[in-house]
Protein backbone atom coordinates (compact mmCIF):
# COMPACT_ATOMS: atom_id res chain seq x y z
CA UNK A 1 0.00 0.00 0.00
CA UNK A 2 1.25 3.50 -0.85
CA UNK A 3 0.01 6.74 0.73
CA UNK A 4 1.02 10.16 -0.54
CA UNK A 5 0.42 13.70 0.71
CA UNK A 6 2.14 17.05 0.69
CA UNK A 7 4.42 15.80 3.46
CA UNK A 8 5.72 12.78 1.58
CA UNK A 9 5.14 9.16 0.60
CA UNK A 10 4.54 6.20 2.89
CA UNK A 11 4.99 2.68 1.54
CA UNK A 12 3.77 -0.41 3.37
CA UNK A 13 5.01 -3.65 1.76
CA UNK A 14 4.40 -7.30 2.47
CA UNK A 15 0.95 -6.92 3.99
CA UNK A 16 -1.04 -10.11 4.40
CA UNK A 17 -4.31 -8.74 5.84
CA UNK A 18 -7.15 -7.03 4.02
CA UNK A 19 -6.90 -3.89 6.21
CA UNK A 20 -4.10 -1.88 7.69
CA UNK A 21 -3.95 0.98 10.20
CA UNK A 22 -1.67 3.86 9.26
CA UNK A 23 -0.80 7.22 10.79
CA UNK A 24 -1.42 10.06 8.35
CA UNK A 25 -1.21 13.86 8.62
CA UNK A 26 -4.11 16.29 8.32
CA UNK A 27 -4.15 16.73 4.57
CA UNK A 28 -5.63 15.47 1.34
CA UNK A 29 -4.32 11.92 1.20
CA UNK A 30 -4.05 9.79 -1.94
CA UNK A 31 -3.66 6.05 -1.49
CA UNK A 32 -3.49 2.92 -3.58
CA UNK A 33 -3.02 -0.75 -2.98
CA UNK A 34 -2.26 -3.69 -5.21
CA UNK A 35 -2.00 -7.44 -4.71
CA UNK A 36 0.83 -9.81 -5.69
CA UNK A 37 0.68 -13.54 -6.23
CA UNK A 38 3.43 -16.05 -5.51
CA UNK A 39 4.87 -15.48 -8.94
CA UNK A 40 5.27 -11.72 -8.47
CA UNK A 41 2.41 -10.77 -10.76
CA UNK A 42 0.43 -7.75 -9.54
CA UNK A 43 -3.17 -6.62 -9.82
CA UNK A 44 -4.37 -3.37 -11.34
CA UNK A 45 -4.22 -0.24 -9.19
CA UNK A 46 -6.99 2.27 -8.43
CA UNK A 47 -6.07 5.53 -6.73
CA UNK A 48 -8.36 6.72 -3.92
CA UNK A 49 -8.34 9.95 -1.93
CA UNK A 50 -9.56 11.17 1.45
CA UNK A 51 -9.43 14.38 3.42
CA UNK A 52 -8.04 13.96 6.91
CA UNK A 53 -9.17 16.83 9.11
CA UNK A 54 -9.17 16.69 12.92
CA UNK A 55 -9.10 20.43 13.63
CA UNK A 56 -12.27 22.33 14.49
CA UNK A 57 -13.06 25.52 12.57
CA UNK A 58 -12.41 28.81 14.30
CA UNK A 59 -15.22 30.32 16.40
CA UNK A 60 -17.58 32.67 14.51
CA UNK A 61 -17.82 36.27 15.73
CA UNK A 62 -21.25 37.96 16.00
CA UNK A 63 -21.30 41.18 13.98
CA UNK A 64 -23.79 44.00 13.24
CA UNK A 65 -26.56 44.36 12.20
CA UNK A 66 -27.17 41.63 14.76
CA UNK A 67 -28.60 42.64 18.13
CA UNK A 68 -25.59 42.76 20.44
CA UNK A 69 -25.20 42.73 24.21
CA UNK A 70 -27.00 45.65 25.92
CA UNK A 71 -28.95 46.49 22.75
CA UNK A 72 -32.67 47.27 23.01
CA UNK A 73 -34.65 46.63 19.85
CA UNK A 74 -38.27 46.65 18.71
CA UNK A 75 -37.83 44.26 15.77
CA UNK A 76 -39.31 40.89 16.73
CA UNK A 77 -37.71 39.16 13.74
CA UNK A 78 -34.16 40.56 13.79
CA UNK A 79 -31.31 39.55 11.55
CA UNK A 80 -28.39 37.67 13.12
CA UNK A 81 -25.01 37.84 11.37
CA UNK A 82 -21.54 36.51 12.09
CA UNK A 83 -18.10 36.32 10.54
CA UNK A 84 -17.13 33.57 8.15
CA UNK A 85 -14.62 31.14 9.65
CA UNK A 86 -11.50 29.38 8.47
CA UNK A 87 -10.99 25.63 8.25
CA UNK A 88 -7.95 23.44 8.68
CA UNK A 89 -7.38 22.98 4.95
CA UNK A 90 -8.95 25.90 3.07
CA UNK A 91 -7.04 25.07 -0.09
CA UNK A 92 -9.03 21.85 -0.38
CA UNK A 93 -12.32 23.73 -0.34
CA UNK A 94 -13.81 21.99 2.68
CA UNK A 95 -17.30 23.35 3.37
CA UNK A 96 -18.34 24.95 6.64
CA UNK A 97 -21.85 25.21 8.07
CA UNK A 98 -23.21 27.02 11.11
CA UNK A 99 -25.59 26.29 13.99
CA UNK A 100 -27.50 29.31 15.33
CA UNK A 101 -29.45 29.29 18.62
CA UNK A 102 -31.73 32.00 20.03
CA UNK A 103 -33.40 31.58 23.42
CA UNK A 104 -35.00 33.50 26.28
CA UNK A 105 -32.48 32.26 28.84
CA UNK A 106 -28.69 32.14 28.95
CA UNK A 107 -28.77 28.35 29.25
CA UNK A 108 -30.58 28.06 25.89
CA UNK A 109 -33.44 25.93 27.19
CA UNK A 110 -36.43 28.32 27.28
CA UNK A 111 -38.04 29.62 24.11
CA UNK A 112 -35.29 28.01 22.06
CA UNK A 113 -35.17 28.70 18.32
CA UNK A 114 -32.56 26.45 16.70
CA UNK A 115 -31.27 26.73 13.14
CA UNK A 116 -28.70 24.03 12.33
CA UNK A 117 -26.58 23.46 9.22
CA UNK A 118 -26.77 26.98 7.81
CA UNK A 119 -24.63 27.52 4.73
CA UNK A 120 -24.79 31.34 5.02
CA UNK A 121 -23.42 33.79 7.61
CA UNK A 122 -26.68 35.53 8.48
CA UNK A 123 -30.30 34.67 9.19
CA UNK A 124 -33.43 36.76 9.59
CA UNK A 125 -35.88 35.10 11.96
CA UNK A 126 -39.03 33.87 10.22
CA UNK A 127 -42.33 35.39 11.33
CA UNK A 128 -43.35 32.09 12.89
CA UNK A 129 -40.40 32.39 15.31
CA UNK A 130 -40.88 36.06 16.22
CA UNK A 131 -39.53 37.04 19.64
CA UNK A 132 -41.81 38.00 22.50
CA UNK A 133 -41.51 41.60 23.62
CA UNK A 134 -40.79 42.78 27.15
CA UNK A 135 -37.94 40.39 27.86
CA UNK A 136 -34.29 39.58 27.29
CA UNK A 137 -33.13 37.24 24.55
CA UNK A 138 -29.82 35.45 24.02
CA UNK A 139 -28.05 34.13 20.93
CA UNK A 140 -24.85 32.42 19.90
CA UNK A 141 -23.48 30.56 16.88
CA UNK A 142 -20.91 27.87 16.15
CA UNK A 143 -19.23 26.40 13.07
CA UNK A 144 -18.68 22.85 11.90
CA UNK A 145 -16.87 21.33 8.94
CA UNK A 146 -17.46 18.38 6.64
CA UNK A 147 -15.34 16.12 8.82
CA UNK A 148 -17.69 16.68 11.75
CA UNK A 149 -15.35 18.94 13.72
CA UNK A 150 -17.32 21.52 15.70
CA UNK A 151 -16.11 24.83 17.09
CA UNK A 152 -17.07 26.25 20.45
CA UNK A 153 -20.06 28.57 20.50
CA UNK A 154 -19.41 32.26 20.12
CA UNK A 155 -19.75 34.45 23.21
CA UNK A 156 -23.44 34.81 24.05
CA UNK A 157 -25.04 38.12 23.09
CA UNK A 158 -27.83 39.39 25.38
CA UNK A 159 -30.39 41.90 24.10
CA UNK A 160 -33.83 43.21 25.05
CA UNK A 161 -36.93 43.32 22.84
CA UNK A 162 -39.36 46.05 23.75
CA UNK A 163 -42.78 46.76 22.32
CA UNK A 164 -42.75 49.16 19.37
CA UNK A 165 -45.27 51.35 21.20
CA UNK A 166 -45.90 52.88 24.65
CA UNK A 167 -48.70 51.27 26.61
CA UNK A 168 -51.20 54.01 27.42
CA UNK A 169 -50.15 56.24 24.52
CA UNK A 170 -53.25 55.56 22.45
CA UNK A 171 -52.60 58.28 19.85
CA UNK A 172 -48.90 57.46 19.45
CA UNK A 173 -47.64 60.99 20.05
CA UNK A 174 -44.89 59.77 22.40
CA UNK A 175 -46.49 60.86 25.68
CA UNK A 176 -49.32 59.69 27.92
CA UNK A 177 -51.66 62.62 28.54
CA UNK A 178 -55.29 63.78 28.64
CA UNK A 179 -55.69 63.16 24.93
CA UNK A 180 -55.09 59.46 25.57
CA UNK A 181 -57.61 59.54 28.41
CA UNK A 182 -60.18 61.01 26.04
CA UNK A 183 -59.42 58.31 23.47
CA UNK A 184 -59.75 55.52 26.06
CA UNK A 185 -63.13 56.88 27.24
CA UNK A 186 -64.24 56.87 23.61
CA UNK A 187 -63.11 53.25 23.20
CA UNK A 188 -64.79 52.04 26.40
CA UNK A 189 -68.08 53.95 26.34
CA UNK A 190 -68.73 55.23 22.83
CA UNK A 191 -67.73 52.27 20.61
CA UNK A 192 -64.55 53.99 19.53
CA UNK A 193 -61.45 52.16 18.38
CA UNK A 194 -57.86 52.65 19.49
CA UNK A 195 -56.64 55.47 17.20
CA UNK A 196 -53.31 53.79 16.48
CA UNK A 197 -53.05 50.00 16.45
CA UNK A 198 -52.19 47.69 18.02
CA UNK A 199 -55.06 47.48 20.47
CA UNK A 200 -52.67 46.28 23.19
CA UNK A 201 -51.52 49.85 23.77
CA UNK A 202 -54.90 50.55 25.42
CA UNK A 203 -54.65 47.52 27.74
CA UNK A 204 -52.79 49.32 30.53
CA UNK A 205 -52.84 46.43 33.01
CA UNK A 206 -52.03 43.84 30.34
CA UNK A 207 -54.79 41.45 31.32
CA UNK A 208 -55.95 40.99 27.74
CA UNK A 209 -59.12 43.09 28.11
CA UNK A 210 -60.01 46.74 27.52
CA UNK A 211 -62.18 47.71 30.47
CA UNK A 212 -62.68 50.10 33.36
CA UNK A 213 -59.59 48.75 35.11
CA UNK A 214 -57.47 50.21 32.31
CA UNK A 215 -59.29 53.54 32.66
CA UNK A 216 -58.60 53.50 36.40
CA UNK A 217 -54.89 52.85 35.80
CA UNK A 218 -54.66 55.71 33.31
CA UNK A 219 -56.42 58.14 35.70
CA UNK A 220 -54.14 57.04 38.56
CA UNK A 221 -51.10 57.74 36.41
CA UNK A 222 -52.25 61.09 35.05
CA UNK A 223 -53.73 62.60 38.24
CA UNK A 224 -52.50 60.67 41.26
CA UNK A 225 -48.81 60.04 40.58
CA UNK A 226 -49.01 56.33 39.82
CA UNK A 227 -46.16 55.04 37.69
CA UNK A 228 -46.60 54.66 33.96
CA UNK A 229 -47.67 51.20 32.77
CA UNK A 230 -44.65 48.92 32.53
CA UNK A 231 -46.07 45.92 30.75
CA UNK A 232 -45.27 45.48 27.04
Amino acid sequence: MILTSATGVTRLDGLTAHSQAATVPEDLIYWRVRAFDNFGDSSAVVVRSMLVDMTAPSVPTPIPPSPMTNDTITDQTPTFAWSAVTVAAPEIGAAVSYDLEVASDAGFTSGLRSYPDLSVTSLTLPDADSLNVGQDWFWHVRAKDEAGNISAYSPTEDFYVQAPYIVGDLNDDGVIDALDLNDLISVLFFNGTVPVPPEERADLNCDGFLDALDLNDLIDHLFFGAPAPMCP
